[in-house]
């Protein structure tokens, strides 16, 4: 009887579990095909905002699109390792974590956990980042 117990529990929490992941994947937005080659970046929309999705080294990372300073689209500027530095005054954000680098910015950018799916790129809420980290997905 044990062994049957714990072989319904694990399809349970297998159940559970599925079931918890399509409700999350319910929050990513599709935002395009998967194609970024390694040392580009992208904007695109969504949730509400603009967000650039770069390539580095085979990793993508997606933040706010908008540098915290003067407001300028970080697209327009240049990677710099895993950093992007703004086109106006040279501030940079790092993709890992968002984090202003240089003045003048000096806020924080907003990072999103980014899937892909059937060569498809999918971003997440801000909220849902420590849930992508925690399922072993790339951010």
């Amino acid at each position: 009887a044990s062994d049957v117990y714990k072989r319904q529990a694990s399809t349970d929490n297998h159940s559970q579990l599925t079931d918890m992941a399509s409700n999350r994947m319910n929050d990513f937005e599709d935002v395009g095909p998967n194609d970024l080659m390694p040392g580009s970046m992208r904007r695109v929309e969504a949730h509400g905002t603009f967000i650039l999705i770069a390539n580095i080294a085979g990793a993508l990372h997606a933040m706010d699109d908008t540098c915290t300073h003067e407001e300028a689209s970080l697209y327009q500027g240049a990677l710099d390792g895993d950093c992007v530095r703004c086109p106006l005054h040279g501030s940079r954000f790092c993709f890992a974590a968002g984090r202003a680098i240089d003045e003048p910015a000096e806020i924080d950018l907003t990072v999103y956990p980014i899937l892909t799916l059937d060569e498809r790129l999918y971003v997440g809420p801000a909220s849902a980042r420590e849930i992508a980290v925690d399922e072993g997905h790339s951010t």
